[in-house]
């Protein structure tokens, strides 16, 4: 459990009797593993734009269950984008943009 003792958070775990488990599962459901992230998109268009789909293709695929684990999905669409992706336009996009 990611709550230590004292906080408000852990007496409200606490008190609500639910195993971390069932908590856990909720959470997986509320929150998508696969989001359509900016570096992802980015890839797909350049692949795209040089006439290959694949990368798009595979994208939407794992996009459709965004919610599943997905084992076999490839590590890039669940992790940090990698650091020649942290650049203006891509990862660095404001309000303004």
């Amino acid at each position: 459990m990611f709550f230590t003792g004292g906080s408000q958070d852990s007496l409200r775990l606490r008190a609500d009797g639910q195993p971390d488990a069932a908590r856990q599962a909720a959470q997986r459901l509320a929150c998508p593993k696969f989001i359509p992230r900016q570096h992802l998109l980015q890839w797909a268009i350049e692949a795209a734009e040089r006439g290959e789909y694949g990368e798009l293709e595979a994208l939407l695929e794992v996009l459709e269950r965004p919610y599943d684990e997905q084992p076999e999905a490839p590590a890039k669409y669940s992790s940090l984008p990698p650091e020649d992706m942290v650049r203006p336009g891509v990862c660095m996009l404001s309000c303004s943009s």
